[in-house]
């Protein structure tokens, strides 16, 4: 996990973009929002890239969910 992170920053880095890898255990629904709140982020942007089909499936629940707490506040 550590390698893909890194390979992401690398590539928002390339593209003049500022990131920074946190790897965090727990329900990515929940991690996601608490470190969105910690941050007082304005926007979070969740995509899949070479995912298997379970994987798609369970990014696209932790992305649903996630944009449906964004209109709960």
């Amino acid at each position: 996990m550590q390698k893909q992170a890194g390979a992401a920053v690398e590539e928002l880095l390339s593209s003049g973009l500022a990131a920074t890898p946190i790897i965090t255990a727990g329900d990515p629904k929940q991690v996601l929002l608490d470190e969105v709140d910690g941050w007082g982020a304005d926007c979070l942007f969740v995509w899949e890239r070479g995912h298997n089909h379970l994987a798609r499936f369970m990014l696209r629940s932790v992305a649903t969910a996630v944009a449906a707490r964004a209109f709960e506040d």
